[in-house]
């Protein structure tokens, strides 16, 4: 017992460090954040699909999910911001926005998803 305590404070600091949290109170706000900020941009994603009567019926599959991560990735960092704010988490937040926003305009996506592919077949 004593050594999953142990092991579980190891893995909880390392988390606190991780996302740059002050506290292990900190640290589960901020996963709560990224929790309920990722459910409710899957919802809006599919919702304002539904609004542009685009679905997977009349697209098929391999054009409505490249459609809808998109959106959902835009919608989640609006979402993000926006949660974060009502918990008061707003200036720990907008860093990994504005992180992701500089990725997007910086970058050919089809270069970045190459590096990632070819740094994940580099054991």
């Amino acid at each position: 017992m004593n050594q999953l305590i142990e092991k579980s404070e190891i893995i909880l600091s390392l988390g606190v460090k991780a996302f740059k949290a002050k506290s292990i109170k900190h640290l589960v706000v901020i996963f709560i954040i990224f929790a309920i900020s990722g459910s409710v941009a899957v919802f809006c994603s599919k919702f304002l699909l539904l609004l542009l009567n685009l679905d997977r019926e009349s697209l098929g599959n391999y054009i409505y999910w490249p459609i809808r991560l998109l959106v959902l990735l835009v919608a989640y960092q609006f979402i993000l911001l926006f949660v974060s704010t009502i918990f008061g988490e707003f200036n720990h937040f907008k860093k990994y926005s504005l992180k992701f926003i500089s990725i997007i305009r910086k970058s050919d996506p089809f270069k970045v998803m190459k590096k990632y592919y070819n740094e994940d077949r580099n054991y």
